[in-house]
């Protein structure tokens, strides 16, 4: 336990470093470290009898690198909890997405407790084929729209203009902010973290609610998040739009060092207002006025 804390905090110090640490591929390695460290988490905490905190780490880990390991881990405490409905999902995914350390043997195992899981469940083994089925074009997914995210990052690391980024949307779209080069471009950096980010967001909603038939004006929601993943659940939780995209090496380049940062640029692409956090009083009135000064230059 002692040790794989150690070595999610490592992992996790070196990706906040930046740098280096920042290009796609050791960002992947370091989130696999990252991801790793919690699948070991996850079986001391089980074989210390703590089954719900074990299958919380487990699936922990597989958001922030979906791998066989900790599919299976999830698996298997949530079978020893009697999940089984759960544990037959997990273990499907362990059996079907790509992954370096699930041996022939493992793929065996996990063929045969598939089996004996759901004819527990259901009776028999009709309809597991159609479930892994399921599982892996579930799979397949994952691993195209990871491999996707680290192309677009080793895209964005070489360029010396921000306008030139690709952001990839939580909707599975993309954008460049080349793309609103004749409009005033407002960027909202935000993260799930960050309590004074839920106090600003009304407010800037306000303000969008003022430009939404201004052609000139654009917003765009950028998230700073480490673990993306966590993106989704917090705005359906809180009900805010999906149109959010990451920020995808960005804040490095702008050197954001706060969260929320609000920048503006007016058409010609140059950044002419840039403040850290907000003050709730006057947020909406002063960033008006700075839209106003971008349209204005």
């Amino acid at each position: 336990m002692q040790y794989s804390e150690r070595l999610e905090k490592g992992a996790v110090e070196m990706r906040s470093k930046g740098g280096e640490n920042a290009k796609p591929d050791s960002q992947r390695e370091i989130d696999r470290a990252v991801a790793r460290a919690l699948v070991l988490q996850a079986r001391a905490r089980g074989n210390l009898g703590e089954g719900e905190k074990a299958m919380a780490l487990a699936l922990r880990s597989y958001q922030v690198y979906p791998s066989g390991e900790a599919a299976q881990e999830a698996a298997r405490w949530e079978a020893k909890a009697g999940r089984l409905a759960d544990a037959i999902e997990h273990y499907a995914e362990a059996f079907s997405i790509p992954d370096a350390r699930i041996t022939d043997e493992d793929h065996r195992y996990y063929r045969k407790t598939l089996g004996e899981l759901y004819t527990k469940l259901h009776g028999s083994e009709a309809g597991l084929g159609d479930l892994l089925l399921k599982a892996y074009d579930r799979t397949s997914q994952v691993v195209q729209a990871r491999e996707e995210l680290a192309q677009t990052a080793r895209l964005n690391a070489n360029k010396l203009d921000a306008f030139e980024f690709r952001l990839p949307g939580l909707r599975g779209d993309s954008v460049r902010l080349a793309d609103f080069r004749g409009k005033v471009l407002v960027l909202d950096f935000w993260a799930t973290w960050c309590g004074p980010c839920r106090f600003q967001h009304p407010l800037l909603e306000r303000l969008k609610g003022k430009y939404k038939n201004d052609k000139e004006v654009v917003f765009l929601s950028i998230n700073t998040d480490e673990d993306r993943p966590l993106v989704k659940p917090f705005i359906e939780e809180l009900q805010w739009s999906d149109q959010v995209y990451f920020e995808d090496g960005l804040t490095q380049f702008y050197r954001i060092e706060s969260i929320p940062t609000t920048m503006v640029f007016n058409k010609r692409g140059e950044l002419t207002s840039r403040w850290p956090g907000f003050n709730p009083d006057h947020y909406v009135a002063r960033l008006a006025e700075k839209i106003e000064e971008a349209r204005r230059e």
